[in-house]
């Protein structure tokens, strides 16, 4: 069966490439360039500050003629794309093997959306060379060279190097990370340019014989009759012996153009690397090695980096000793004989990987490159042994010097891990109430400043207690976690854990409700007891609502996790005035009375969840017949669905409430209550938040002339006024977002995630503009004050791009 589906991952390779990528970019299997992508261009072709500006202005052209791109070729290709997906479901037993043309038709709409990207990268190229120097010019051609390949890497590059490993490290990525200057970068340069033209020829040789792969694996689509079988055919079909032998031999012919292609390119990177090895000096060289080799061959460094890690901090940690020079001949020694060792190793795996058969790749067979590979890891063995010998008797002192801060730390269990206080206190999955939300609630009911000092004091005692509880718990938790045996089921450490975290939970409510109760003592007269009571209420409840969440995530939404009356009481109320503070808490009043019955009902629905999906992960599971599990199943839908209908009720409740909540005060405190609703609602949209406000507030503590300093405010708001607008989009679509299954994905769910994306994409990209916008209003000098826009502190290898290998 393995061989059957590596067969048909040659005829789906494009239409899985893009799924697992969607997070790390735009949503498609090319991606267009971004502001960075555009700020390392700029760097590399030596612009002055009124060509960068100019440069931005023609990637906002750049953005526009994408997005134009984005509703024509790129949806054409995704629509297809999910169609067939959401066809070919092979989790749940369905079997539809799209038609020929189908098929064809998405090759050929992907390979069309590609070209498409190229004509607008080359427009973007074409309107740069007004700005341009001659120097200049020479560069840009090599930009652009770099840029059609980046092109390819997503899909092309990716498919290649799964199919040889030599073909995964990124040439350009990499020296990006490496200092050169002088003549040096010159050949570096030439070296490069070369390279490209090399590897983008070897790219497209790989992407014609694939088109022909899939046609010619169509063929034997159509020859075998697989089209015509169910699923139970289709099993027992590729279940036959001989049938198996006759697919492994059609993998045989049908990958060999493929590897032969990917061989190409690994060829060419290894080229590429031994020429630039014989132009950098001994330390540039050494970097260079240890990246390519991490990001293409592994085996070849494995365990090697490791032990010299370990040499340096013995060596670092001896000081000024005779034995730290002793330890650092070794080093020396082991670098002199792995540096020797890579070239041949990289050669074998280059021998081994330009063709393998089926048999070869299961390990029946053996290839010609075998023994010659066997031979360097025993050389790689050797170099490795030798300097674990140096480390083996310091090792031993520092295992007991380990051991004794474990136990310090520990407080006690012999031989268990160093745990951190703050670890401990998290694995609990709880938190104290912080001080400034106590502070808010004394402001909410009414107190002065000092009545808010006295009550922090007391805060103060209640998260020392708390701390140390949920501490405490959480040692004994991990030390009675390491001393279980390994044969404890995941279910049954799941059960464990989930009951160990209800307890402290429940510990650090009564600690709280003590605090509730020591404010209603000594807080003033005046101030509502009841109003009190209904905060200490509120925080019992958001509590035990995130608990509910813990136990059946699956069947809630969002939205039906929080509670409205803590997200509220936890907002400093200053900018409301007191008419508007009452009509908000009475505004609550309807809220917490509705609330109640159903956060009870859902705790008591999760709970019978709970227990009926125990019952069917349980070992005793398999012990039931067939019949019987599938009833479990379905049972266990249903009341999956009777769950998400009290979720979903919950979130509509929430959504009223907030809604007329935040209609009863000015817009100014709407603009606050509704961010607080929504950071607290769809905390995922906002945790990746790389807001620019902070490097606002860094420029303007820098001398400005006063049209600077204005022209940055302005800049500041229209950036800030864009962020929000994408936010609250990307808040409406996770809203909308219909119920149901993620996997086995429905295209509804598959749209709105890709929106989803696309959304977070266009968000990021604004982020970074507004950084280069900020920096292109100041002069060098400032720049070099501030971190984030490349002075002290900042980290140049996040300007440059590229693979960290």
């Amino acid at each position: 069966m393995a061989s059957v589906l590596r067969i048909l991952a040659v005829l789906l390779f494009f239409c899985v490439a893009v799924l697992p990528a969607a997070g790390q970019g735009y949503p498609f299997f090319v991606q267009p360039m971004s502001v960075q992508d555009v700020r390392v261009i700029a760097d590399e072709l030596d612009l002055a500050r009124e060509q960068r500006v100019a440069l931005l202005s023609r990637y906002e052209a750049y953005n526009f003629a994408f997005e134009e791109l984005q509703e024509k070729d790129v949806k054409a290709v995704m629509d297809h794309l999910m169609d067939l997906v959401t066809r070919v479901q092979w989790w749940e037993g369905q079997v539809e093997i799209p038609s020929r043309k189908e098929i064809m038709d998405l090759v050929q709409k992907s390979l069309r959306a590609i070209h498409a990207f190229g004509r607008i990268d080359d427009e973007f190229f074409e309107g740069i060379v007004p700005l341009l120097g001659e120097s200049q010019l020479i560069r840009l051609d090599q930009e652009q060279q770099r840029r059609a390949l980046a092109r390819l890497s997503r899909l092309h590059r990716n498919i290649v190097g799964e199919i040889n490993e030599g073909a995964s490290p990124d040439l350009f990525g990499i020296m990006r990370r490496i200092d050169v200057d002088g003549e040096v970068e010159i050949l570096v340069d030439e070296i490069l340019a070369d390279h490209a033209r090399k590897l983008l020829s070897a790219l497209n040789r790989f992407e014609l014989a694939a088109v022909e792969a899939i046609e010619k694996l169509l063929d034997e689509v159509d020859r075998l009759g697989l089209r015509d079988m169910d699923m139970a055919s289709m099993m027992q079909f590729f279940g036959d012996q001989a049938r198996q032998e006759e697919l492994k031999s059609l993998f045989d012919v049908l990958s060999k153009p493929l590897q032969e292609k990917a061989a190409l390119v690994s060829r060419e990177n290894r080229r590429a690397w031994t020429a630039l090895m014989d132009v950098l000096p001994a330390d540039q060289a050494a970097d260079l090695r240890v990246r390519f080799v991490q990001s293409g061959y592994r085996e070849v460094g494995q365990e090697v980096r490791g032990v010299r890690g370990r040499l340096a901090k013995l060596k670092k940690r001896l000081g000024d000793t005779p034995e730290a020079g002793d330890v650092g001949v070794e080093i020396d020694e082991l670098d002199e004989k792995w540096a020797n060792l890579v070239p041949p190793y990289v050669s074998a795996i280059d021998d081994r990987n330009k063709y393998r058969t089926m048999a070869q790749l299961e390990g029946d067979v053996s290839t010609g490159a075998d023994s010659r590979i066997e031979q360097l890891e025993a050389r790689r063995s050797k170099i490795v042994e030798k300097a674990e010998a140096l480390l083996a008797a310091y090792d031993e002192d520092e295992d007991e010097d380990s051991e004794s801060g474990a136990l310090a730390k520990g407080g006690g269990g012999g031989g268990s891990k160093a745990v951190s206080s703050k670890d401990a206190v998290t694995k609990m999955k709880v938190a104290p109430l912080d001080a400034e939300k106590v502070a808010n609630f004394g402001r909410w009911l009414g107190a002065d400043d000092a009545t808010i000092g006295m009550m922090q004091v007391m805060h103060s005692d209640y998260v020392a207690k708390s701390n140390a509880m949920l501490e405490k718990r959480g040692r004994e938790a991990i030390a009675d976690d390491q001393s279980r045996s390994e044969d404890e089921s995941w279910l049954d450490r799941r059960i464990r854990w989930r009951g160990l975290r209800e307890d402290a939970a429940t510990s650090l409510d009564a600690l709280e409700s003590g605090l509730f109760n020591d404010l209603a003592l000594a807080l003033p007269e005046e101030i509502d007891r009841e109003r009190v009571e209904r905060v200490r209420a509120a925080m019992e409840r958001s509590r035990r609502r995130a608990r509910a969440a813990w136990g059946d995530w699956r069947s809630q939404s969002p939205e039906s996790s929080i509670d409205l009356t803590a997200v509220v009481l936890a907002i400093d109320p200053s900018q409301l005035d007191e008419s508007e503070r009452i009509a908000v808490l009475n505004g609550l009043l309807g809220y917490e009375a509705d609330v109640e019955p159903l956060v009870e009902e859902l705790g008591e629905r999760i709970e019978v969840t709970q227990k009926l999906e125990e019952k069917l992960w349980s070992k005793k599971a398999d012990k039931y017949d067939p019949e019987i599990r599938a009833a479990m199943r379905s049972r266990l839908e249903r009341r999956r669905e009777a769950t998400m209908e009290i979720s979903n009720n919950l979130a509509t409740l929430n959504r009223d409430v907030s809604e007329f909540v935040i209609s009863e005060v000015s817009d100014q405190a709407a603009l606050v209550l509704r961010d607080a609703y929504e950071r607290s609602a769809y905390p995922d949209i906002f945790e990746d938040e790389r807001s620019v406000d902070p490097v606002v507030e860094q420029v303007l503590k820098v001398e400005l002339d006063p049209e600077q300093r204005q022209k940055i405010e302005t800049h500041a708001g229209e950036y800030h006024q864009a962020w929000m607008g994408l936010t609250r989009l990307m808040v409406e679509t996770r809203r909308n977002r219909p119920p149901g299954r993620m996997f086995p994905p429905t295209r509804e769910r598959m749209e709105t995630e890709l929106r989803m994306e696309r959304l977070k994409y266009r968000r990021s990209q604004l982020d970074e503009r507004a950084l280069v916008q900020l920096e292109l209003l100041l002069e060098p000098w400032q720049v070099a004050a501030i971190p984030a826009l490349g002075g002290p502190g900042s980290d140049d290898d996040d300007l440059k791009g590229g693979d960290d290998s």
